[in-house]
Order: structure tokens, then sequence, then C-alpha cells
């Protein structure tokens, strides 16, 4: 059975990557799912024509981690940036309730609540993940204080040190 699921997940693979070349590995998936809109205007919630399996994926560029639902109503497949500054995501049984990038708001219906738990998990460990990573990145992104002064020349400079005296050379002998 290990080898079927190998051959399932490397078959799932490819197809993924037919799509989008720049995916990497497959975090987590869902069998299906369905997606709800939430129509603010009418404070109501209309079925999407989404439904299909679902995958977290990591990838090699940015953004390097999304969710892709393969649309089996439609040729349109959904892919939402998983972007610690844009998605936002909360379980509220039976759904996984999220607000993407564009400020959506969708609820997705996932067919097995140990699914839903599991891509809820992946989810917030992505996000947080992607918030260190940022962190770092900002951390290690401060120039050097000499750099600063290109940016900001009102700065008073360091202090150079103090070059060594010349050396007298001699004529040889």
């Amino acid at each position: 059975m290990e080898i079927e699921q190998a051959e399932q997940d490397r078959l799932t693979l490819v197809v993924l990557r037919r799509a989008d070349p720049a995916i990497s590995a497959v975090c987590a998936r869902a069998a299906f799912v369905s997606l709800y809109a939430f129509d603010p205007a009418n404070s109501c919630w209309e079925k999407k024509d989404v439904e299909g399996p679902m995958f977290i994926v990591s990838r090699t560029e940015p953004p390097f981690f999304q969710m892709i639902v393969m649309n089996r109503v439609h040729l349109d497949n959904v892919v939402e940036s998983l972007d610690p500054d844009g998605f936002k995501v909360k379980e509220q049984e039976p759904y996984l309730m999220y607000r993407n990038q564009a400020r959506d708001i969708v609820g997705m219906w996932v067919h097995h609540p140990q699914e839903r738990q599991r891509i809820f998990q992946e989810i917030n460990s992505v996000l947080e993940r992607s918030r260190s990573a940022a962190k770092e990145a900002d951390k290690s992104a401060s120039p050097h204080p000499l750099l600063q002064l290109l940016h900001d020349p009102g700065s008073s400079a360091p202090a150079l040190p103090t070059p060594p005296p010349a050396l007298a050379l001699s004529p040889s002998s």
C-alpha cells in the first residue's frame, strides 16, 4: 500500500507541475472540498462552482506556499497565495473560513473532518514559518552603518582610523 501511495504522490506532483513548474512539494491535501463565497451586500453565502481535491504546496519561487483546488466543475482551478500579511484562516466546523489577499471571504467545506483539521494546522504552520522567515530576512537586511550614510546624508560618519605613516624608502646602496 505504501508503494501505491508513493506512486500516487508522484503522479499528483506531475499533474500539479504541469500547471506550475515552480511547485516543489505537496505539504498537505484534502480529497474533496467545496467553496462558498460570502456576499457582504446581502450577508449570505453563495456556493461557488469550485469542487475537487485541494493541495497545500511549496514552491521554489515567490509565493513560496499556495493552496490549490483542482476544480472538477470548471477548467479554472483556484490558487491562493499563503502570504501571512494577506491570508487569514479559522476553523468553524464543518468549514475552514479564510480571507484571501483580494479580501474575499471564502468558506471551504472539507469532506473529512480529520483532513479539515490537518489542512487548518498546515496552513497555520506555513503562515507562521513565513512570518518567522520574513522577520529573519528583515534582521539580516539592515545595511552596514556606512551604507546607511548613502541614504541619510545628514548623519555623521564615524571617524576613520588614522592611516599608518608612509614608510620612507631609502635608496638601495
